[in-house]
């Protein structure tokens, strides 16, 4: 019995077939044979000798081997009670490859794969292939500049609320104009560099004024106002500007 799961490896989806109930349990002993697809077997309990292509390789609890597809192999020897997960993914991997994973992670995977039989939930165990096909992936993910500049935007003011900033300090980080950098925070916030930095001050003051014994005063220097006053008038204004759209 085979069941099909959907994966990614690198940035490409795929797929993965795994056997008899997502879990090989026990190895045995096969025939020698191949398969269509890369299959991937990991050891969660020692000892397990594979012959592959013309070697042998002994397989230890917590490796991680890789069979290319079309190559011919069988499990030739076991220790009684070695265990093993086997399942093929649909990706072409250069050769046969060994590798050591940490042994807590195999034994969480196979957990993992007992719990999605009760829940037929398999999302945990999507996620542990991925993580394991990455060990083989040949396709390399280079990390970009930011460019959503919404996320930036939000990350600046969450960051920098306390502190003295201006909108030439965003502008700087967005490496764009004050007249660009104010577009896009009223674009992303619907308020103007100002108004956004006193709102995110005054959401921060009110949960501290609800979940610490602050006082006000307290509240106003630790969000950033240089006075009390500066602060009681952001206040009072966002406080009407409230009741007017209540």
């Amino acid at each position: 019995m085979y069941n099909e799961l959907n994966i990614k490896i690198g940035v490409k989806d795929t797929k993965a077939f795994l056997q008899d109930g997502f879990y090989s349990g026990s190895a045995q002993t096969t025939a020698i044979h191949k398969h269509n697809y890369a299959e991937i077997h990991i050891v969660d309990q020692p000892l397990i000798e594979y012959n592959i292509g013309n070697t042998t390789h002994f397989s230890y609890d917590g490796n991680l081997l890789i069979i290319p597809r079309n190559t011919f192999h069988c499990i030739k020897n076991e220790e009684p009670k070695a265990q093993h997960v086997a399942f093929q993914v649909d990706y072409d991997v250069r050769g046969f490859s060994a590798h050591s994973i940490d042994p807590k992670i195999v034994l969480d995977f196979a957990e993992e794969i007992e719990k999605c039989k009760k829940t037929n939930d398999y999302a945990s165990v999507s996620a542990y292939i991925s993580l394991f096909c990455s060990y083989f992936c040949s396709e390399m993910t280079e990390a970009r500049q930011i460019t959503d500049y919404s996320f930036l935007i939000c990350e600046f003011f969450s960051k920098h609320y306390h502190e003295d900033v201006h909108l030439s300090d965003l502008a700087s980080v967005l490496h764009l104009s004050e007249r660009q950098t104010e577009r896009l925070v009223i674009k992303s916030t619907g308020n103007t560099f100002l108004k956004e930095l006193s709102e995110v001050r005054m959401n921060v003051a009110e949960h501290l004024n609800k979940t610490t014994d602050m006082t006000l005063e307290d509240i106003s220097r630790y969000i950033g106002y240089k006075s009390y006053a500066g602060f009681w008038k952001a206040k009072k204004r966002r406080d009407g500007n409230k009741k007017e759209q209540e």
